[in-house]
């Protein structure tokens, strides 16, 4: 019947409790066989002993038979839970030691958070490099201008139902005035050029006309070349850093509360990036192509991630300067700290002495008691 009973609970308790000790005691064992094999190794390698090779051969079989048979009973536990749906703090605990193993396998039978990232205007940027240092965590990036959304007329990620912004450096007013003052100058030297042209035929002293014409002419070149010199692309550059005109630094701060067994990241940019997280190199573009998403799956920045803050960093190199900019999107499947911080604190058991026929007659209740609704 669906009437569970807590001696049977005990029972569960005590069956997965067992698989996680011994399971946890080969793995010592496991270990401790590695480490006498790697010994064997050295020995052998410096006096060519094969005393000590045949010493080797034994411990490497110790750990792969010992190892194996650890993961082997852990396996065999988690059948069991599922089956009989065994819930508590060893069913638990179970789980936290497979999803050490393999997060991607064992995750699916708990309850995770997904945290999603875009391309977007929470993105720092600057064309300022200041040498390795910017892709770290503790790095301040707070000089740095917020990413500018620009026109993108196609979805590279229509397959996975999501569409990221295209993210570049961003225009500042000082473009804007510099475009606007070139502009009205050459309006000017064109409608005095044009002058001078019509009226040189005929009119007496032209050849003073137009040489005032074309003086004021190559001074308006002058202040046109001046008003392009001023253009500014990006924020004010420090003096330790160097202004690149095709290469755009971007990066992305995030928080992670609890464990990641799960995720994928995918990108493009306009043409060529490579992508860092937490200081650490990932991925070069190897198709140069803003056509192509490339992506990177869970095993490629495992070890990197971790619980807390954690930093994206992506530099972009523009070769022919059109500025289609960069996409990114990203999922992290998260155990929350609060899943595993409650399994922790039951592991912390108080002890209370009661005395001994008091002790024997809470265990008749609690053998014959039956929790209703189970």
């Amino acid at each position: 019947n669906n009437m569970v009973n807590d001696l049977v609970r005990l029972s569960q308790d005590r069956l997965i409790k067992f698989a996680l000790d011994n399971a946890n005691r080969m793995k010592v064992l496991a270990d401790s066989s590695n480490k006498v094999s790697q010994k064997y190794q050295a020995i052998f390698d410096s006096t060519k002993n094969y005393n000590y090779e045949d010493g080797l051969a034994a411990t490497e079989s110790f750990f792969f038979a010992l190892d194996e048979n650890s993961l082997a009973l852990l396996e065999k536990a988690f059948e069991i839970k599922t089956d009989y749906d065994i819930k508590g703090l060893w069913a638990n605990q179970l789980m936290l030691k497979l999803l050490e193993i393999d997060p991607a396998q064992y995750s699916e039978s708990i309850d995770k958070e997904k945290i999603e990232l875009y391309s977007d205007t929470s993105w720092k940027v600057s064309t300022t490099d200041f040498g390795p240092q910017w892709v770290e965590k503790d790095f301040d990036d707070s000089g740095w201008d917020f990413a500018q959304v620009i026109p993108s007329g196609f979805n590279q990620f229509d397959s996975l139902n999501v569409n990221p912004q295209a993210i570049w450096i961003v225009r500042t007013t000082v473009n804007a005035e510099a475009d606007t003052i070139r502009d009205t100058l050459r309006v000017q030297v064109d409608t005095l050029n044009t002058q001078a042209g019509t009226e040189s035929p005929t009119v007496a002293g032209n050849d003073s006309l137009t040489s005032d014409s074309l003086a004021f002419s190559a001074a308006t070149d002058s202040s046109i070349a001046s008003a392009d010199s001023n253009t500014v692309v990006a924020s004010s550059v420090p003096a330790t850093g160097t202004v690149n005109d095709t290469l755009v630094f971007f990066r992305k701060s995030f928080s992670i509360d609890g464990k990641v067994v799960d995720g994928r990241i995918y990108m493009t940019a306009d043409e060529d990036y490579r992508i860092y997280l937490n200081g650490e190199y990932l991925l070069d573009d190897p198709d140069n192509d803003i056509m192509i998403v490339d992506s990177l799956d869970y095993y490629t920045f495992d070890r990197f991630i971790h619980n807390g803050a954690n930093l994206i960093a992506v530099d972009v190199k523009d070769l022919d300067k059109t500025g289609a900019g960069l996409k990114f999107y990203a999922y992290f499947e998260v155990i929350p700290s609060a899943f595993l911080q409650a399994n922790e604190n039951k592991k912390v058991v108080v002890k209370i002495n009661l005395p001994p026929e008091k002790l024997a007659q809470l265990n008749i209740i609690k053998k014959n008691r039956i929790i209703p609704g189970q």
